[in-house]
């Protein structure tokens, strides 16, 4: 179509019709969003998204959260006003079952930047706040245990919030799956004291293609070969070629010459 012809969208060709992607070309993307970024709240977020994957290295597990709260902020703000399911925004093949079809809304805040920090989720009063203005909350503490953002929605049923309570997890091919969800039951104690809906999002690097539906009943649960779907319209990140492992190169082999 026309992002083909003008040269936005790219198509990398592999061996099978399966090893193909299309995405768009960053260094457009983000020219745009130098450009505009002090305007809108979209491009705003591209560029910090962006910015925060220059930092990307083998061993920098710091930063990975940067990349992925802006970029929920960016897909937030481009469903503002409309109604979609947990399923559709994720993106996951890992989704509990009776987030499929849950319905929510995105109410946003009137401001450039839909991402709030605080020092740390201890006060818990000041959290919800902004989550319900519709802000990503994010945590400054790096001795935080458990989660590194809360990103708020609205369930259109009942217009009850509920909050994606997010961890992400970079330095790993496996992942202690208990261990993490234990870590996550804690992290959470005051959103269930508050009575609070809430649902873990694990954002990984392992290379487990198959995990037990039981593992990820309760949430949404993101491998390699998902987070890569998931992030790919951002066109071929540091993120991609560094953290992701040697899986996701088997399948996409062009991979292995971005590095």
């Amino acid at each position: 179509g026309t992002l083909a012809r003008d040269g936005v969208l790219l198509k990398v060709n592999g061996e099978t019709a399966a090893q193909e992607v299309e995405l768009l070309h960053p260094l457009i993307l983000l020219r745009w969003a130098r450009k505009m970024c002090e305007d809108h709240s979209i491009p705003h977020h591209l560029q910090q998204a962006y910015a925060a994957d220059a930092m990307v290295g083998p061993d920098a597990e710091k930063k990975m959260e940067n990349i992925m709260y802006h970029y929920e902020a960016l897909l937030k703000k481009c469903v503002e006003s409309k109604e979609f399911t947990l399923m559709a925004f994720y993106c996951s093949r890992h989704i509990g079952k009776k987030f499929l079809n849950m319905t929510v809304k995105a109410h946003l805040p009137r401001q450039l930047s839909l991402v709030h920090k605080v020092d740390n989720f201890q006060n818990i009063k000041e959290v919800l706040h902004y989550l319900k203005q519709g802000f990503i909350v994010v945590s400054q503490a790096h001795s935080e245990v458990g989660i590194e953002y809360l990103s708020p929605f609205v369930c259109v049923d009942t217009e009850d919030l509920i909050v994606a309570a997010v961890q992400c997890k970079f330095v790993q091919a496996s992942c202690a799956w208990a261990d993490m969800k234990s870590k996550m039951e804690k992290a959470t104690k005051d959103l269930k004291e508050e009575k609070v809906r809430f649902f873990p999002v694990f954002y990984t690097s392992v290379d487990q293609n198959t995990i037990h539906s039981d593992t990820f009943s309760d949430g949404v649960y993101f491998t390699e070969s998902d987070l890569f779907t998931f992030t790919k319209k951002l066109g071929i990140l540091r993120l991609h070629v560094m953290k992701l492992g040697a899986k996701l190169q088997e399948k996409y082999p062009w991979l292995k010459q971005a590095v």
